[in-house]
């Protein structure tokens, strides 16, 4: 008696070692089960396999040899396995129609263009590097380097006036806080060069890595303290127009003291969000290889609240700057 569909999902499988007596398999669904890996002999009598699903297992690398007997295997679901390494040899030795994975990397080896492949490298990746040609690279680290730049004057020179303002020390914070965008962006484009072509392979090392972590909290620090500082600027300016008697008790020290609570407050909470979402993912991987926590709504609760969080704190920034800009004439 020969078996053709055989439908094992969801049943706490770690292996499988009797697919050998059943040559003539054409449909196999071992979904949802706790797969981690596939071992060479695993598939070896495969030869008429045409639909494989192996998605909501553990299987974290795929080799060169894994599928290389299933000759006729059209469709292959491999979707929700923490795939970390994929071979470049996966699909030698076949021909697979439609893949459907939550994984680029494994499109980035499939067989040939006409093959349907459902996950592609979000931008600004490609299959080979972080950044995904030689403009995206040039231009991150030109603005980033301009930043930089432009930024350290404007922070020694406002520091070394004798009498302070109010406005100066309000510079200073906001030359700070675009400082550390800066040292994000450059960062990136250094690490672009140091893997080169090999990113895909280091990926995971890299996104579960402190240095990127740490880039992590330099992002947020920077979308947020800017965003505070111009506003507070903003407001000072609008009372020193309308309310001009009442702001001379605002002295440089009080905005001082105001603006680096602000820093430090901010600072502190990036870095518990950052702790927390390594704690929160098994994998501790952050989102993406550019180490931001905004931005990727697939991911996780925790990068879903920040990036809500961020969008709707950059937006109230910005219209309150707006707002008081606007009401300054008026005054």
């Amino acid at each position: 008696m020969s078996i053709f569909l055989l439908d094992l999902s969801k049943n706490k499988i770690h292996s499988l070692i009797c697919l050998h007596v059943m040559p003539s398999l054409v449909y196999l669904n071992i979904s949802g089960n706790i797969i981690q890996s596939f071992t060479k002999s695993m598939f070896k009598m495969t030869h008429n396999l045409r639909i494989l699903d192996i998605s909501f297992n553990q299987v974290s690398v795929l080799g060169p040899y894994n599928f290389e007997n299933m000759i006729c295997l059209s469709v292959l679901d491999l979707r929700n396995n923490p795939i970390i390494e994929v071979s470049p040899l996966l699909f030698k030795h076949i021909k697979v129609v439609s893949i459907h994975t939550s994984s680029y990397k494994v499109c980035c080896v499939k067989p040939q263009l006409k093959t349907i492949c459902n996950k592609y490298p979000p931008w600004p990746h490609s299959c080979n590097r972080l950044l995904v040609d030689l403009f995206v690279q040039v231009m991150m680290g030109l603005v980033g380097c301009t930043i930089l730049l432009l930024n350290l004057p404007i922070y020694f020179l406002h520091c070394a006036r004798k009498v302070q303002s109010c406005y100066n020390i309000n510079v200073v914070f906001t030359s700070v806080g675009d400082f550390f965008f800066g040292i994000f962006l450059v960062s990136v484009v250094f690490v672009d060069i140091v893997y080169g072509n090999n990113y895909l392979k280091y990926e995971h090392y890299w996104r579960e890595s402190m240095a990127c972590y740490t880039f992590s909290v330099f992002s947020l620090i920077s979308a947020t303290t800017s965003c505070v500082f111009l506003s507070f600027m903003a407001f000072t300016r609008y009372l020193a127009v309308t309310k001009p008697f009442s702001i001379r008790n605002l002295t440089p020290g009080h905005v001082a003291s105001i603006l680096a609570a602000v820093f430090i407050s901010v600072s502190l909470i990036a870095i518990t969000l950052v702790v927390i979402y390594r704690l929160a993912n098994a994998d501790y991987q952050l989102p993406t290889g550019l180490c931001l926590m905004i931005g990727n709504l697939n991911e996780s609760v925790i990068s879903k609240i920040i990036t809500y969080l961020t969008v709707i704190f950059q937006i109230g920034s910005s219209f309150s700057v707006t707002i008081l800009y606007v009401l300054i004439p008026a005054g």
